[in-house]
């Protein structure tokens, strides 16, 4: 009689100990994920992970958000809509366990971009992520625990800060407050045969003109050897191609037309992000690239801003896979 009760309590303890769980219960149930968890119930995504009927989650454990840039994790904390996409960006909705993974180059995510996987001789690698955990089984699927935060870094098409964009609050003065090189801004040319310095000051201002068009006028300024400053414009058209993408074209209409010809409509100009309004409605600052993510502009309603607002754009700019250690600041010039 002993031996049968102590059998029955011994099943039923073997029973309570493997209670099968969802993938929201077992990232409930790791303390290295409190602070994926954290996350996903500030997303609402909860439910979802418990209900989905079959997924794969890369989970960054607790070290992987530490990692991150100073100010990325409090940035995050002010956008809710960023988190979301970043974390669905780690969710597939089909179970794949590692031995699948092993054998696949990419696989599909519930975020617009795809994860691209690598079995290398250290093991298998989630774009630049580790597997430290793999096969962690759920009930509706398998969890895998990785060493990284996944952030798409390929086309422009995945931005993760997907809010509406307002055409009306990107029009007005900018100020370019830093950018990566490039040959038309930093170039040194010679006028009189004098050498000239590299753009400094260089301004941006959006208007709607007559026809109903964005239209848009570039300024620098260039020093000379002599302590002589010379000022150089350029206009354009931008026209909103899509959501957060301009096609600009710099130039009299002839120009711009053949520009639109050879080049599908202009040059991308796609915006991965925006500052809150300012008293005049407007955007009080853009960050500005182009479909591969290998420039960045910097753009700002005033020429300084506070160590905070840096700190944001610079945490989005990382967010968003853009060569932030290329930036050059203005006032550094």
């Amino acid at each position: 009689m002993k031996l049968k009760s102590v059998l029955i309590i011994s099943l039923l303890s073997l029973s309570i100990g493997s209670k099968a769980q969802n993938i929201y219960d077992l990232l409930e149930s790791r303390s290295e994920l409190t602070v994926l968890k954290s996350l996903v119930d500030s997303t609402g995504l909860s439910k979802t992970l418990k209900t989905i009927e079959q997924a794969t989650v890369f989970a960054p454990n607790n070290d992987a958000f530490t990692n991150l840039p100073d100010g990325v994790l409090e940035y995050l904390g002010k956008k809710p809509g960023m988190v979301k996409n970043i974390i669905l960006f780690h969710v597939s909705p089909k179970s794949f366990t590692s031995q699948q993974l092993e054998a696949t180059s990419s696989i599909p995510t519930a975020f617009t971009a795809p994860i691209h996987l690598a079995n290398t001789r250290n093991g298998l690698k989630v774009i630049t992520a580790s597997v430290v955990e793999a096969d962690a089984k759920a009930t509706n699927g398998v969890v895998h625990i990785i060493d990284k935060v996944l952030l798409p870094k390929k086309l422009a098409y995945d931005y993760l800060d997907q809010s509406q964009f307002s055409e009306k609050a990107y029009l007005g003065l900018w100020y370019d407050y830093a950018r990566t090189p490039n040959s038309f801004q930093d170039n040194t040319p010679k006028r009189d045969g004098k050498r000239l310095s590299a753009c400094l000051d260089s301004t941006a201002d959006y208007s709607l003109n007559q026809k109903g068009e964005v239209a848009l006028t570039n300024t620098c300024y260039r020093k000379v050897s002599a302590g002589e400053v010379f000022m150089e414009d350029i206009d354009g058209i931008a026209k909103i191609a899509s959501e957060r993408r301009l096609k600009v074209a710099f130039g009299g209409p002839l120009l711009r037309g053949i520009q639109r010809i050879f080049t599908g409509g202009g040059a991308d100009y796609w915006v991965f992000g925006v500052g809150p309004t300012n008293s005049e409605g407007l955007y009080s600052w853009a960050l500005v690239s182009g479909i591969k993510r290998d420039n960045i502009f910097i753009l700002t309603r005033t020429k300084r801003i506070s160590e905070q607002v840096r700190a944001d754009i610079l945490a989005h700019a990382l967010l968003e896979g853009l060569p932030v250690s290329k930036l050059i600041f203005d006032q550094d010039r």
